[in-house]
């Protein structure tokens, strides 16, 4: 039981990545160059979306034997608007 809770979490993790960062829409041809570049610089957000949801609500905020005020997929949405917001106020 424990190992189908465990593989559950990382379906879940996938599933994340594939709804809110489109990870599975990479805008490069398959097997380019590019392609593994946009996917790093992909996965490279998410861990840092990740650690900052990490340092905010802390180490267990994903956890499913605990009371959560909302869901991953909000906290992940409203995180990424702030990073969002940041990186185009650093632009300007």
């Amino acid at each position: 039981m424990a190992l189908y809770r465990v593989r559950w979490q990382i379906e879940l993790v996938f599933k994340r990545l594939k709804s809110i960062l489109n990870m599975d829409c990479l805008r490069a041809r398959k097997d380019s160059p590019l392609a593994e570049v946009y996917l790093h610089g992909k996965l490279l957000y998410a861990w840092i979306v990740e650690k900052r949801l990490c340092r905010r609500c802390g180490r267990d905020w994903n956890r499913l034997d605990q009371l959560r005020y909302a869901t991953p997929w909000r906290i992940w949405t409203l995180l990424q608007r702030e990073l969002t917001s940041a990186i185009h106020g650093a632009r300007h």
